[in-house]
């Protein structure tokens, strides 16, 4: 398995406030999807002092739902559910049958996506996360015993008399359905593990020669979100700071690339569109990678810690879930128009070269570019500066200025990763 280390990341810019819309909404939110002509936000059940008692006066609030139009984003309905414990950022719905199924305290409730109004209970036992196939005929529900065995899924399907049960890992978490382009059918299951241990785990469930059959493939150390696109799935591991790619029609692993996030700064969920793969972290940004190579391409600034996103109009959502310097709730969907984070992105790409050379004093020559008027020099973490350059002729430049590190010079279309 290839592993994308952080030198062959060629442009990393950090991009703030352009093309920038904020969607108000109540504290906390977490997650934001599509469904027809209307966008949906959800939010977390806020409880500050963790007492399980809500206190206006604290800033506790109730887990919210909130529905706006696609082309105006105008709010046209918001409902609070009631104070329990809501699944908030792992709700299934389906824009086949227009219906939402959410937890709320020991139920899973169907509501409709139009009206917001509750269709009937599916299940009267605790989900910690809910998802539906794509048909919208069956609804998968996860379960745990305790935070360090393992636990299971149950899919129930309307009319069924009883759920089939599905053995899953140490903490099952999102699910997830796909079809493969052999027509393969099967379900992946992200368990987390436990945290801090390289024990989390993808499940999955598929037809074969003896029934519907179990493979785990390990994936490090808490892993939190799946995304299907064609024959892969793509696992965002929070703790080990990966993306690891899973091959659906052999059932493996087959690719790591890191994030180049640290300690609780690790990635939360992600979306993907044509070749780029955008992921939110609770580093402050969402950062877009070529999911062909690992290639880490830009950085979208959004001065909170993010969990939700989503690709809508050609525009790019993100939720404001909580301070970006502390774990207080915060609030509101950024709103990015999407060309111009792309037109960066694509520049980063087809400037990008594998080429790495390293200084062995304060100058080097840099004949690649040649004719250049101006260079930039970005760090390992996307912080932009100048650079000087000593001799335009023969393409000296100066490195004195910059401490000991791995360095991306670029004259905005050639691009060369450079150590000192």
């Amino acid at each position: 398995m290839r592993l994308f280390l952080a030198l062959a990341v060629l442009v990393v810019t950090a991009l703030n406030g352009f093309g920038q819309q904020i969607l108000p909404t109540k504290p906390q939110p977490v997650t934001v999807f599509l469904s027809g002509e209307e966008v949906h936000v959800l939010t977390a059940q806020t409880d500050r002092n963790f007492d399980g008692i809500q206190n206006e006066a604290d800033g506790d609030s109730p887990a919210s739902w909130a529905t706006y139009d696609r082309s105006t984003l105008t709010l046209k309905i918001e409902t609070e559910f009631p104070w329990a414990f809501v699944v908030a950022g792992r709700i299934g719905f389906s824009t086949v049958s227009s219906r939402m199924y959410i937890g709320v305290g020991d139920s899973v409730l169907i509501f409709s996506l139009g009206d917001h109004q509750q269709l009937g209970i599916l299940d009267t036992t605790r989900a910690y996360a809910v998802s539906v196939s794509g048909d919208g005929q069956r609804t998968y529900l996860s379960r745990r015993p305790t935070f360090n065995e393992p636990g299971y899924v149950d899919q129930v399907t309307p009319g069924s008399p009883s759920p089939i049960r599905l053995d899953a890992g140490i903490n099952p978490q999102m699910t997830k359905t796909y079809r493969t382009s052999d027509n393969g059918v099967g379900l992946a299951i992200v368990c987390e593990g436990v945290f801090g241990q390289a024990n989390g785990t993808i499940e999955i469930w598929a037809p074969g020669a003896t029934g519907y059959e179990r493979t785990t493939i390990g994936v490090g150390d808490t892993p939190n979100y799946i995304v299907v696109d064609g024959d892969a799935a793509y696992v965002v591991v929070n703790g080990s700071h990966t993306i690891v790619k899973i091959n659906l029609l052999t059932k493996s692993a087959v690719d790591t690339f890191q994030t180049e996030t640290t300690g609780y700064e690790g990635p939360r969920e992600a979306v993907i569109s044509g070749d780029y793969i955008y992921v939110t972290t609770f580093a402050g940004d969402v950062r877009i990678f070529d999911k062909n190579t690992g290639m880490r391409l830009v950085s979208v600034d959004v001065d909170a810690k993010p969990e939700g996103l989503a690709l809508i109009n050609e525009k790019l959502f993100v939720t404001r879930t909580f301070q970006a310097d502390n774990y207080d709730s915060h609030s509101g969907v950024l709103v990015y128009t999407l060309d111009q984070v792309l037109s960066v992105a694509e520049t980063a790409a087809k400037s990008g070269s594998s080429r790495a050379i390293f200084a062995v004093d304060e100058t080097i020559r840099l004949p690649m570019f040649q004719g250049s008027a101006a260079l930039s020099v970005y760090d390992i973490s996307g912080n932009r500066g100048e650079i000087a350059l000593i001799d335009f002729e023969s393409m000296n430049v100066d490195l004195s200025h910059l401490p000991s590190g791995t360095y991306i010079i670029t004259d905005g279309r050639k691009s060369i990763v450079v150590g000192k």
